[in-house]
């Protein structure tokens, strides 16, 4: 008598056969990260040839100017305040830094000189699109600033102000755009106009960034949200990701990417890259505890910086600065 075959068994036989001889895909390869050295990027030239790092010494903090490629470093300035802003001018000429006082030097760090002191102490800086005056958290005021340190009153100033752009939309017209993070009520993001000063309030969110008339959001300490909406008036809102985005950056000269910082585990803060609104994200890094994401402003380098959980006690700084190069 003949022995009938299970039709099962044999669909199962023709699997095994198929996928034997069928590729395994192959994950991504993630890209490699050169090393910096010791610190936090926290600006770069317009040029992008020079970043601005922090890095942290026994009894105080220090501030380097890093090469991109890091083939050289020099250490320009020292500090002791918990609260600490720099940036470049849009020229590239100069360079603002903001401890307990306001200090203009040239952009390689020389020729320091005070440009502004407060009783009522300094917070985050923005230069003006031309790089011919400061915008500053002064006090209960906001205000402007000239290069010969003159100060005028712009607004007062809401509660916990931790970010300030200064921003020439595409209609011509100048904004500080800022952010307010008060002890009561929700976070949110606004604009004030150079010429009348009226606050005018955008979004409830509590970090942000602008991108030519786009507005880029994120509510970290809720659900993690991204999104992005009309920069002139708040409209037009896009999710870009929808929750656990800790950290962002916007990449120059591609379109909306994104590059986001998520926590992808315990003690786990990865890199991804957003192609678009919606779209799935790429890793970039994986098991790290990343944090400070930053762009050249060709958009073509990403930097950051990597804790090191395993550095010794009597490391002062466990930061790492790390540079990945991206294909367009």
């Amino acid at each position: 008598m003949k022995q009938r075959h299970n039709p099962i068994w044999l669909l199962v036989i023709v699997v095994l056969v198929i996928s034997a001889c069928r590729p395994v895909p192959q994950e991504t390869p993630l890209p490699q990260a050169a090393n910096l050295g010791v610190g936090e990027p926290k600006a770069i030239t317009p040029d992008g040839k020079t970043l601005l790092v922090v890095r942290t010494a026994e009894d105080h903090n220090e501030v380097w100017l890093v090469a991109a490629d890091g083939s050289t470093s020099n250490k320009i300035f020292e500090f002791l305040s918990t609260s600490f802003y720099a940036a470049f001018s849009s020229t590239g000429e100069h360079l603002a830094l903001v401890a307990d006082k306001m200090w203009l030097a040239k952009a390689d760090g020389s020729e320091q000189r005070v440009l502004l002191e407060h009783e009522g102490g300094l917070g985050p800086i923005a230069w003006s699109p031309k790089g011919d005056a400061i915008a500053v958290v002064a006090g209960n005021d906001i205000g402007v600033v000239s290069l010969d340190g003159e100060l005028r009153t712009v607004a007062p100033t809401p509660e916990s102000v931790l970010q300030l752009e200064w921003v020439a939309l595409p209609s011509g017209e100048e904004r500080l755009f800022l952010n307010s993070l008060p002890a009561e009520g929700a976070p949110f993001v606004g604009s004030i106009a150079l010429a009348g000063g009226e606050l005018q309030r955008l979004a409830d969110a509590e970090f942000f960034k602008v991108v030519g008339d786009q507005l880029y959001l994120i509510d970290p300490f809720a659900q993690g949200k991204l999104w992005v909406v009309n920069a002139a008036d708040g409209s037009s809102a896009r999710t870009i990701v929808d929750s656990q985005v800790q950290a962002f950056a916007p990449r120059p000269q591609h379109g909306e990417e994104v590059a986001i910082l998520q926590q992808t585990g315990e003690l786990q803060y990865d890199l991804l890259l957003v192609s678009s609104p919606g779209a799935t994200p790429v890793p970039l890094t994986s098991g790290s505890i990343a944090i400070s994401p930053l762009w050249a402003p060709d958009g073509m380098t990403l930097y950051f910086s990597v804790f090191d959980l395993e550095a010794p006690e009597e490391v002062d700084d466990p930061f790492t600065v790390m540079k990945l190069e991206l294909s367009p």
